[in-house]
């Protein structure tokens, strides 16, 4: 229960405690001890939250009692979560309240509860305490870095970008808005109506389409409109009550889950009732309308079939309308080599292994490609109809797609379109190339025909993508719809190869296997070390397969005496690998360890020993999204620290990393983003949802080149040494440094700087760049930054919990002196009419950089 304060902050003096805050403090320790005592006597939860909330209360005064009533409010805490929350979170952030990660203040231990809930989904609650932990600690000077870290975690894991894609997919708002006022005219205009129009809207999200629901039955004067949305998402659920309440409410009634809204325009009060809960648990009367976009790339694999026949067959009148009513699947075929990296593998041989994906999703645009049909229907689907949706379910169909040119048919390429009515007259589709489109497409690998007999497939490996065509040739399709998925595979003819499989790989996985820049570079590395005496070699990679400690141990001047790897995937699928590759002894293995418990094992082993040094091989120190792995490189501080309490060497590869900021402009990463523009309907009304941007993310991964335009010439800030044992206070100091970078090459909107990490070779003799890795790097916070030519971008490193990230501090206009005193705190940023003042000064006075001062490839603003 809340505890009601006798005292006020400012009562405390500058030489002690006020006398009745100290006797407060005293009942209230009283009150909330005597509570934990019946609290642990009964096992009531509100008991354990009466204490807790007690003991927070005197500590957010009082911070200096925190060693005397710290364990009592963990306690409180930890017990005060139900049994079945404190099993799943028995190994997260509030598990260790008890073990090794115990705050030292109140908004530490705010923040490991935060965290707990945000591993939990319970983002809404996170943000509470996460707001709170930053009030105590600005009001006791307490460093607020580890509460805006978890701000940024808290906020990148809550809504996923492609939530914002979404929200920014203006045809398909255009569409559904459309389609729904439709309906309401249909609704409104039967006659002989007593009963109110009530609608459904499952999975509202933001409340979007609900607002949109709303906004239309005011315009069309139906007074009695009632509108049912239900959302499972916690944060989405309470996003969505807030903007309807703020959208001119009168007021906002909660019960039991359950928010009434209602909304004056008009003299008319439509009415937005909002349940927290799955469409499939909700119990409500039947309705005249129900809308749902529950549908992903896939088309059914959010559940969309099973969404709908439940809706139509318990919360659907016989007479009532279903949105969408109808979709249709169209498929190509199209010639795409790199799908080749994800199908197959070319650079290792495998063996007993199957795609753990019968599929990939990724744009047209992206791939390499060249269209070898038509679109050709190869399903309908009719959602509306539930006893014939049912017969279809299981039901194979058969589809010829015919090549219109000649070429290898490597996949299938399947879309869909969506009737939103009955008549078709508002559609949405997933098509390659339409404006705005947020729907990936879905590719189906197409294999060359291989007829051997069953027993000549043995070992299984995996089949050889592509299957050539000539013009008029047929490649036959097998469809199967489930409740849950999609089957789409080429029709086989006779005995074909069926691999009798034990294992199931990823395409992410086969990605890797297949990037053979990556293990030129990773074998350049390894030659590069010198190893003397016996040495050992530890693949610490988070692959599942160690084709890092294939190619390191084939590439190192000595062959090392030990081999090891951190077996990441399944023991015998790893030793199938090694052997299929004719790997000579047996390594040692170390079943899901971190890199450096795997490095104190191998020290601790009599197999390591005799090694003089270890060579530990990160191979994905940089992931494919263009992230680097942050928290690996702390685990090669600790591992240094294990190497140098028993007197051994501990060499890295790769042995440098190299960083390369460059500011970008990317209508796809606004896109992703945040939400641009509100939804404006026929009547000019705007629908504005823009409210969820308070949870837009900071950072951002697995960007294409194609979609950015470089707005500098890339800049390199600094390279980091991982071989040497001073790790841990190299990256110290990366933390607070200031990088200027520019001057800006081309005037366009700001929106991120990339961060592009490569590999350097020992001694500074080259850089590995990994030019086709998707790119990452921290989001433009501001919106409509505009860059000039000549200006300067201003960032600040950090390190953190979260890892290494980039902070935006401003732009410094072109002409400004205090661009000349470089990074450093000393300059004085301003407002953006600041700056544009600035910049106008500077043209008037001619005193534009000059773009052909600033040479390619110049040093470094800070090296460590």
């Amino acid at each position: 229960m809340p505890l009601k304060r006798k005292h006020s902050y400012k009562s405390k003096t500058q030489t002690g405690v006020a006398e009745h805050l100290v006797l407060w403090a005293v009942e209230a320790t009283q009150a909330a001890r005597q509570s934990l005592l019946n609290a642990k006597s009964t096992g009531s939860i509100p008991e354990f939250n009466a204490a807790s909330a007690r003991f927070a209360a005197v500590l957010e005064e009082l911070p200096e009692l925190w060693p005397e009533l710290s364990d009592e409010l963990m306690q409180a805490v930890w017990l005060g979560f139900d049994e079945a929350m404190r099993t799943r979170l028995a190994e997260g952030a509030a598990g260790s309240l008890f073990g090794g990660e115990r705050p030292c203040n109140l908004p530490q231990l705010l923040c490991l509860i935060s965290r707990a809930l945000t591993d939990e989904g319970r983002y809404w609650t996170a943000r509470s305490l996460l707001h709170r932990a930053r009030r105590v600690a600005q009001r006791h000077g307490i460093s607020e870095s580890l509460v805006c870290a978890s701000l940024a975690d808290m906020h990148c894991r809550a809504v996923p970008p492609w939530h914002f894609h979404m929200l920014n997919d203006q045809p398909r708002n255009q569409a559904f808005a459309a389609s729904i006022g439709d309906a309401l005219r249909e609704l409104a205009a039967r006659t002989a109506r007593v009963e109110p129009v009530t609608c459904l809207d499952i999975g509202t999200g933001t409340g979007l389409l609900a607002l949109i629901c709303q906004q239309l039955g005011s315009e069309l004067g139906m007074p009695k409109l009632q509108i049912h949305a239900c959302e499972e998402n916690e944060l989405l659920f309470a996003m969505a009550s807030e903007l309807i309440n703020s959208a001119q409410s009168t007021g906002l009634e909660e019960k039991e889950h359950v928010f009434f809204a209602q909304v004056e325009l008009k003299e008319v009060k439509p009415t937005v009732i909002l349940h927290r809960a799955n469409s499939r648990n909700l119990e409500v009367p039947p309705v005249d309308l129900i809308f749902c976009e529950a549908v992903d790339a896939e088309l059914v694999g959010e559940g969309f079939l099973q969404t709908a026949l439940d809706a139509c067959e318990r919360l659907l009148k016989p007479d009532g309308r279903l949105i969408p009513s109808s979709a249709t699947l169209f498929g190509q075929l199209v010639e795409c080599p790199c799908l080749q990296a994800r199908f197959g593998c070319d650079h290792f041989q495998l063996t007993s292994v199957q795609l753990r994906e019968n599929f990939v999703c990724d744009f047209l645009e992206n791939l390499e490609h060249k269209i070898l049909s038509g679109p050709a229907e190869l399903m309908h689907i009719p959602f509306d109809k539930p006893k014939d949706l049912r017969c279809q379910l299981g039901f194979v169909h058969f589809v010829e797609l015919q090549a219109l040119q000649s070429g290898t048919a490597h996949a299938v390429m399947v879309w869909w379109e969506l009737r939103l009515d009955k008549h078709g007259r508002h559609k949405i589709s997933s098509r390659p190339g339409r404006e705005e489109n947020h729907w990936p497409q879905v590719f189906w690998p197409v294999h060359a025909e291989a007829h051997v007999s069953d027993e000549e497939a043995e070992p299984a490996v995996l089949p050889k993508l592509g299957r050539t065509l000539l013009a008029s040739e047929c490649v036959a399709l097998q469809l199967r719809l489930l409740e849950d998925r999609l089957e789409c595979k080429p029709r086989t003819f006779g005995p074909s190869k069926v691999p009798k499989s034990k294992f199931k790989i990823s395409s992410g996985d086969l990605q890797w296997l297949n990037d053979a820049q990556v293990w030129e570079c990773l074998k350049q590395q390894c030659q590069a070390i010198k190893v003397y005496g016996y040495g050992a070699l530890l693949d610490g990679s988070a692959l599942v397969q160690p084709a890092a400690l294939l190619t390191a141990a084939s590439s190192l001047d000595a062959a090392p005496t030990v081999r090891a790897a951190v077996a990441n995937g399944n023991l015998e699928a790893i030793e199938a690998f090694l052997r299929a590759n004719s790997f000579g002894d047996e390594p040692v293995l170390f079943p899901d360890s971190p890199v450096d418990d795997a490095v104190k094992l191998a020290l601790s082993s009599e197999a390591f020993g005799k090694a003089a040094s270890i060579i530990l091989v990160l191979s994905d120190v940089v992931k494919r999204s263009g992230e680097v792995r942050s928290e690996l490189l702390h685990k090669v501080c600790v591992a240094h620290q294990h190497c140098a309490a028993v007197g051994k060497q501990l060499t890295v590869a790769p042995s440098c990393l190299q960083l390369t900021l460059t500011p970008i402009e990317s209508t796809a990463l606004a896109r992703r983003s945040r939400v641009l523009q509100p939804v404006q309907l026929c009547s000019g009304a705007r629908i504005d949802v823009c409210k969820i941007n308070a949870f837009s993310p900071s950072s951002f991964d697995s960007l294409s080149e194609e979609a950015l335009k470089r707005l500098a010439v890339p800049q390199v800030v600094f390279r980091l040494q991982l071989s040497t044992p001073s790790l841990d206070q190299l990256l110290g100091q990366i933390h607070g440094q200031k990088f200027r970078l520019g001057p800006a090459i081309c005037c366009g909107h700001i929106h991120g700087v990339v961060c592009e990490w490569s590999w350097c070779l020992p001694d500074e003799k080259g850089v590995q760049l990994f030019t086709h890795f998707l790119k990452a790097g921290t989001i433009w916070r501001e919106k409509d930054c505009l860059l000039h030519v000549g200006d300067f971008v201003m960032v600040e490193a950090r390190e953190d919990v979260r890892g290494f990230r980039l902070v935006p501090l401003g732009i410094c206009a072109a002409g400004n002196k205090s661009k000349e005193k470089g990074p450093s705190t000393s300059v004085n940023w301003r407002s953006n009419k600041w700056v544009a003042s600035q910049r106008k000064r500077a043209r008037s006075a001619g005193r534009l950089s000059s773009l052909s001062s600033f040479q390619e490839g110049h040093e470094p603003d800070s090296a460590l």
